[in-house]
């Protein structure tokens, strides 16, 4: 499923990027005893996204990924995909964004200055329901952590909410941030953890603002946003403010897949490589 004419390098790359780097806040600050969840009109608005979002079996989301670090001043780009297969299968793959020399960063030090531009590290998780797997392509290993079978309690935690069994995937990679705002979405569960505003629309449709209810959600990052096509109701960028203000993680989606035929074998071959440290282990 290609996301419209939005997915162009240029538009996307200008409007989601440089603009989500320096989001403004919502239009309007609800009272804090009464959510903007609770306007008939967003409440609305959200049942509309959850109908027009995937909710299929598997999924596959290319994005690009730029993470801006406001203590050194750097920008940080890389190339991803992301599947995820119900109910709890799924891979991470994030490889460095090839740089021109004559490229600066859309984010400025004080001085005005652009950050310091550089590719992202490559990383590769995957999950087979019984462990995560983190892979080093280039050392041919891998470490191994055990997913409690106890959890997810259930398949709305898993899909839309942070599960415990997800505490290592969260610290390292974090794909459910991009994930849950982009397929699978359920509104009633993200009612329950987060509150929203509705943002200034643009050119290319609208922005949403989330803001975490819990704690463990509030220790990670101060809000998402999220820029979401009018006509499709896909979104196409988010924006993720992290807690204290000094990082912020821009996700633009590229591309979505949700025919398995298409997606194919996803999984990695492990054969040949080698399981280093003891489950559990960083």
């Amino acid at each position: 499923m290609r996301l419209r004419g939005i997915v162009s390098y240029y538009a996307v790359f200008s409007m989601a990027a440089a603009s989500l780097a320096a989001a403004e806040e919502p239009t309007a600050k609800p009272p804090a005893e009464k959510p903007a969840a609770t306007s008939p009109e967003l409440l609305d608005l959200l049942q509309k996204w959850e109908a027009a979002s995937h909710q299929g079996e598997v999924v596959e989301i290319q994005f690009e990924r730029y993470v801006y670090d406001h203590t050194f001043f750097t920008e940080r780009r890389g190339i991803g995909r992301l599947v995820v297969q119900q109910p709890n299968q799924g891979l991470l793959e994030l490889k460095p964004m090839p740089i021109q020399s004559e490229e600066t960063s859309t984010g400025k030090d004080p001085n005005g200055l652009p950050y310091d531009l550089r590719p992202t590290s490559p990383m590769l998780w995957y999950w087979d329901g019984k462990h995560l797997n983190q892979i080093d392509t280039k050392e041919k290993s891998y470490k191994r952590i055990a997913i409690p079978e106890t959890n997810p309690a259930t398949s709305d935690e898993l899909r839309t909410g942070f599960a415990s069994w997800t505490d290592h995937l969260q610290i390292n990679s974090k794909p459910h941030y991009l994930f849950h705002m982009v397929a699978h979405i359920k509104a009633e569960q993200l009612l329950k953890n987060y509150d929203w505003f509705r943002g200034k629309k643009n050119s290319n449709g609208f922005r949403l603002v989330a803001r975490p209810k819990k704690e463990g959600l509030r220790q990670e990052f101060k809000q998402i946003d999220l820029l979401i096509d009018e006509e499709s109701l896909q979104t196409y960028a988010t924006r993720i403010e992290h807690t204290g203000g000094r990082a912020q993680t821009v996700s633009v989606i590229k591309d979505m897949k949700t025919d398995p035929a298409q997606i194919g074998d996803w999984r990695p071959k492990l054969s040949g490589y080698k399981l280093v440290g003891n489950p559990g282990t960083e």
